[in-house]
């Protein structure tokens, strides 16, 4: 009897579903209570739980591997300097990841005398690492994006580069120049403060002179005098621009280094941004900013004993049909017209990438290669041809290499994945070729935007409104009004056309719901739609703080040739009007609906984890491709699992769910 009677006043067990919003903010308790509940949550709910559980582990392994790791890449960078980049490269990681582990601080005194006598190369690489990875501390980053800065004009008139950079500045001329200069004056975001721009300019030329190899190139160079003073405009800074080419040029620098290195420098007082494209590279300008390169599709390595050999070919590229093979060695490049090419004769430092810029060339022109499988040797003659950058992916691959976007049938049916790593202005296409086949059953989407850095605007407005009915999407604000691309009014019927930024309705995945995955590393465009999918579709935005660029850059090219130029000119809103921009010192971003930010270890895992998922499975002939896994971290704790996908499907046991179709066919019994 008393028993029962402490039963009936026992309290209640508390109701899932009642758990769910807890849960999904995040909080510990609800976790906990649906990780022991039986349901659809119980699953994704233990896997946070145990995420939480190990991570104090993970993150005092990760400290003491990083630790290992640099202080290892520092000793070696004693007879390799090339090693003092990786050592930079990982104490940036360690710093973005681990911001609490006071490791990085503690080594980055040393490592700073190190890469002081470094090649400039060396130099650039590990500063520009460095200020992304302590980008939390604005002054540090300042300095160390400004060490960069001079390192990277430093290494431009290096004996090993100079060639290159001669070729990148064929064409360039002063008068475009100025052209470009009144451009900024017009249409930047901002007016532009003249006097700070002139100082960035005459400042990047004041590093020129200092750096060894310019003098060493030009002698006389340290004698020159820069004249300083107050400008009181554009004009002003053109007539600065061209006391500075008179008073430099006489000591021997070619007039077009010193225009470039000025207006870089003063666009770099501008904006990070903004930045001028001269003749020699507007084409491979052009063909970044429209998702594609022109080349054969051939996706490199290096074996073992530094070797080029064939990672994997590119589905649809010109290598895609081509006898070869995963693990094929290239022996021999032979470009039609020049000299064959050896890549063993390469530096091995530089050899892959070398190895790569030679399959890229003019749409149409033919590169052969002579490939040993099995000790034998055969020729592969291919014809470039422009190759699309992919940007959109389902959730893994099948054994004919095709995308199933289901995250997990059986657990989650009707839950589906999408990654979007960029935007291209076919993105929206290929967004809806790879989801339109299964329209009538999606349930809910889950839309992977993590490490995208942006991109095409217009793409990311596009697939915004395949989630929205109506309304405004985002906005544009700046000194000049955007130029959003079409008629206001319908040619033929003369009827309004709906603003640019506006849903249509009519797509199937309206009010499906969605959920968006971002980190650190989403910036703009991606920013772009996360915000407006939050405030507009109900999305629930899983993940880490996103960067906070949001701005707009203008990309404008002169009909004449004689330059190009990505302009800072607008700032994007979404629709409640608020900002995204984060201006130096203080926030910005977006902010989840659930914070979940990856270690580095973990991030990794993740990535090793899609890798291996997203992996092409065969050749065009059927012939059997290997994924290539880089393998756990040793040392490291087991992570089977993505946590964001956990809580991804988590947030979908809490979607309510269309009822079940009665059964089919003739009644049954009597």
């Amino acid at each position: 009897m008393l028993l029962l009677l402490a039963l009936a006043c026992a309290p209640a067990p508390p109701d899932p579903a009642a758990l769910l919003p807890a849960a999904l903010r995040g909080e510990p308790a609800a976790l906990d209570a649906l990780a022991g509940a039986p349901g659809p949550w119980q699953a994704p709910a233990r896997r946070l739980v145990d995420r939480a559980a190990r991570l104090p582990a993970v993150a005092e392994a990760e400290g003491a591997a990083f630790a290992a790791a640099v202080d290892a890449a520092m000793a070696a960078g004693q007879a390799d300097p090339a090693e003092l980049g990786a050592a930079a490269r990982r104490l940036a990681i360690w710093a973005a990841g681990l911001p609490h582990d006071p490791g990085p601080r503690a080594r980055l005194v040393a490592l700073s005398k190190a890469l002081s006598a470094a090649p400039p190369a060396v130099r650039a690489d590990a500063a520009a690492a460095l200020a992304e990875g302590f980008a939390a501390d604005p002054g540090l980053a300042h300095d160390w994006r400004g060490t960069a800065r001079r390192a990277a004009l430093e290494a431009q008139v290096a004996d090993a580069a100079w060639p290159e950079t001669l070729a990148g500045l064929e064409g360039l001329r002063r008068d475009a120049a100025h052209a470009l200069l009144a451009r900024v004056d017009a249409e930047a975001r901002v007016a532009p403060d003249w006097n700070r721009l002139v100082m960035g300019g005459d400042e990047a030329l004041g590093w020129l002179m200092a750096a060894p190899a310019a003098q060493a190139r030009w002698p006389e160079l340290h004698r020159a005098v820069l004249r300083g003073g107050q400008v009181d405009g554009l004009a002003a800074a053109q007539a600065r621009l061209d006391a500075a080419v008179a008073a430099l040029q006489p000591a021997g620098p070619p007039e077009a280094l010193l225009v470039s290195v000025w207006v870089d420098g003063a666009l770099a007082a501008l904006d990070p941004w903004t930045r001028a494209v001269w003749p020699a590279m507007i084409r491979a300008w052009q063909q970044g900013h429209a998702g594609y390169t022109v080349g054969v599709g051939l996706e490199l390595a290096l074996t073992a004993d530094g070797r080029v050999r064939v990672r994997r070919p590119e589905p649809g590229a010109p290598a895609w049909g081509a006898d070869l093979r995963q693990d094929d060695v290239i022996v021999r490049i032979q470009d039609e017209g020049r000299p064959p090419i050896d890549p063993l004769a390469w530096p091995p430092a530089e050899r892959l990438d070398r190895a790569r810029a030679a399959l890229e060339g003019e749409e149409g022109s033919v590169v052969t290669l002579t490939r040993e499988r099995a000790g034998a040797a055969a020729e592969v003659p291919l014809r470039r041809a422009a190759v699309p950058l992919v940007t959109v992916e389902g959730h893994h691959r099948g054994p004919d290499n095709a995308w199933s976007i289901w995250l997990d049938p059986e657990r989650a049916p009707g839950l589906a994945y999408v990654q979007v790593s960029a935007f291209r202005p076919s993105t929206d296409e290929d967004f809806d070729a790879l989801l339109d086949p299964h329209l009538d059953e999606i349930q809910a989407v889950v839309l992977d935007l993590r490490g995208n850095p942006g991109g095409d605007m217009d793409a990311a407005v596009q697939i915004a409104d395949r989630f929205v009915a109506d309304g405004i999407l985002c906005d544009l604000t700046g000194r000049v009004p955007p130029l959003t691309g079409g008629p206001d009014v319908d040619p033929a019927t003369g009827q309004p056309l709906a603003p640019w930024n506006a849903a249509l309705p009519g797509h199937a995945l309206e009010g499906v719901p969605v959920a968006v995955l971002v980190d650190a590393d989403s910036a703009s465009a991606a920013e772009i739609l996360a915000g407006a999918l939050q405030e507009r579709a109900s999305a629930w935005v899983i993940g880490a703080p996103t960067w906070g660029k949001g701005l707009s850059q203008g990309l404008r090219t002169v009909s004449d040739g004689s330059y190009a130029l990505q302009l800072t000119n607008l700032a994007w809103t979404l629709p409640s009007g608020r900002q995204l921009h984060r201006e130096p010192g203080g926030s910005g971003g977006l902010r989840p609906d659930l914070e979940l930010a990856l270690t580095p270890y973990e991030q990794h895992e993740a990535n090793r984890l899609r890798g291996a998922a997203a992996a092409l499975r065969a050749h065009a002939d059927g012939a059997p491709l290997q994924a290539e896994d880089p393998g756990r971290r040793e040392g490291m704790p087991p992570i089977d699992d993505d946590p964001l996908l956990a809580a991804a499907e988590l947030w979908w046991t809490a979607q309510p769910k269309p009822p079940a179709e009665p059964p089919t066919g003739p009644p049954t019994g009597g």
